[in-house]
């Protein structure tokens, strides 16, 4: 009896150890289902001579269980001064055309909808910016509703292409007490063109020197971006000089620096101290000679 319960014992053991891993190998189904509008890619980025031309194309995709109607138009972008929020636009050029404008998707399935893109032989050089957007309008019983996805289209015409900056304003705390130095930059792309800059900033003093660090940040031309970010500070208290470096992905970097006081919360205790006790004693010195 007592061998049988040890058999029926380890057969469980079995059966619960392979029971998890044929679940967990189930396909997942359901991971296109239902996931509407799909367009690719996200944002193109294209070089052409004025007077030339080229055709290119986005992939639109019904994603849906019914038959979807999309329709496309294009539009010219642009972003806000210092906050960079995109903005829409009439395009005022005929630059760009739609190949095809209206097209019929069956659940699934995908299409190329292509653009052709002519450029004037006086166009000026720089960037010119457009958005290409699909839309659909659906219906569910009585409502209606509009879903929309759309791609961007960096266009460059070649010639004078100017990738400059200007910093019109930074922020810096000429104290600084927390273990991350938060700063500022407003940079404002003087040229024609966008560009991805990297913006890195360093720690010096004169037994300090710290490692650059930084990220790359998009300047769209005639345009101000603000950009916030932080670095390590140094560990002793002293002054210190935050060096930071704009650097184009073509052309000469631009550089500027301030100093300022770093005073750690210890450091700041220990001056208190160390104040307390002078005056201490300074109290108690006098105290002496007026008995004397």
């Amino acid at each position: 009896m007592r061998r049988w319960l040890l058999a029926l014992l380890a057969l469980g053991l079995i059966l619960g150890s392979i029971s998890p891993i044929s679940n967990a190998a189930a396909p997942d189904t359901s991971s296109t289902k239902n996931k509407g509008l799909y367009i690719s890619p996200l944002r193109s980025y294209l070089t052409l001579n004025a007077g030339e031309s080229a055709t290119r194309s986005f992939t639109v995709a019904n994603l849906t269980e019914s038959p979807m109607t999309v329709a496309a138009h294009i539009e010219q972008f642009s972003v806000a001064d210092y906050s960079y929020d995109y903005r829409f636009d009439e395009v005022d050029n005929n630059w760009v055309q739609l190949v095809e404008n209206t097209i019929t998707l069956k659940p699934y399935e995908s299409h190329e909808m292509a653009y052709r893109i002519t450029l004037p032989k006086d166009a000026p050089p720089g960037g010119h910016y457009y958005t290409l957007y699909a839309s659909s309008t659906t219906q569910s019983g009585s409502t209606k509703s509009t879903v929309q996805a759309a791609t961007l289209l960096y266009l460059t015409v070649n010639g004078d292409l100017q990738r400059t900056s200007q910093v019109i304003n930074r922020a810096l705390p000429a104290v600084v007490i927390t273990p991350q130095i938060t700063y500022s930059l407003d940079i404002k792309n003087t040229g024609n063109i966008h560009y991805f800059a990297y913006i890195a900033s360093r720690i010096d003093s004169l037994f300090y020197h710290d490692a650059p660090n930084g990220a790359s940040q998009l300047l769209m031309p005639s345009t101000t971006r603000h950009i916030e970010t932080s670095i390590k500070s140094p560990l002793l208290p002293g002054v210190y000089k935050l060096t930071y470096t704009i650097t184009p992905d073509q052309g000469d970097a631009t550089e500027g620096s301030q100093y300022f006081l770093f005073l750690p919360p210890w450091s700041i205790a220990l001056l208190i101290i160390l104040l307390t006790i002078i005056a201490h004693y300074t109290v108690k010195r006098l105290k002496r000679k007026r008995l004397q």
